[in-house]
């Protein structure tokens, strides 16, 4: 058929071409800041295609990052009961962890640990299905729910971790490995604070500092360490 006729079958709902599509340009409209337009277009591609478990975790990142967290949490639900994915854990403890963070009324605390433990629960889901030590970045993560939830020794213990797997990473150049090990050290400077371990948090704030390979960086983890 035409050109025309081929791009209209393209666009037919009901075709896989279509979900792909979707899916393409919902992630670069995602890319380039434009959540709204990758949501709305998200939002008709999983009507249409319900069983499709990447559409729904590309339309919860979208509502993610415009922090809808609450939106953000049932479509990476569904998500999660369509396709075995650590990314969609991943989010999941991110979003339940941020949602615990402004909590700090004694009424709130009850909220506060479930969510913490909710957080802890998906982060530790996604390692399972992600395979560690391939992606040392659930390391971190899950360090610093362990932070919020005094376990300390725990986190940092997380945060070594993730240290000794950053020379295999193959996938990150050696500016990016740098700057990972600063914000790990800096992690590990963070669990001695809140323990109240100050020399020790002092030591690895200031070495975070050091090993910072950007301007910018070097700034974010002074401000770390002067707080």
């Amino acid at each position: 058929g035409s050109l025309i006729e081929q791009r209209a079958r393209l666009l037919q709902p009901d075709n896989a071409e279509y979900r792909s599509m979707s899916y393409l340009r919902g992630s670069c409209l995602i890319e380039n800041r434009r959540e709204h337009d990758a949501a709305m277009l998200l939002k008709e591609a999983v009507t249409n295609h319900p069983q499709d478990g990447l559409l729904w975790e590309t339309l919860g990142t979208a509502y993610m990052r415009l922090g809808q967290d609450g939106e953000a949490i049932g479509v990476l639900e569904k998500a999660a009961v369509l396709r075995s994915s650590g990314g969609i854990h991943s989010k999941l403890g991110a979003l339940h962890f941020r949602l615990a963070g402004p909590l700090r009324a004694p009424g709130e605390m009850a909220t506060k640990r479930q969510l913490l433990q909710r957080a802890e629960i998906e982060v530790r889901r996604a390692m399972e299905i992600d395979n560690l030590p391939q992606s040392p970045l659930l390391y971190p993560q899950l360090a610093h729910i362990l932070v919020a939830q005094q376990r300390f020794d725990e986190a940092i213990k997380l945060f070594e971790q993730a240290i000794t797997l950053l020379p295999g990473v193959n996938f990150w150049n050696e500016r990016l490995k740098q700057s990972m090990l600063a914000e790990f050290k800096a992690g590990i400077g963070q669990a001695h604070a809140s323990a109240g371990n100050r020399k020790q948090a002092e030591l690895y704030l200031q070495e975070a500092v050091r090993l910072a390979p950007t301007a910018e960086l070097r700034r974010t983890m002074e401000m770390i360490r002067d707080t």
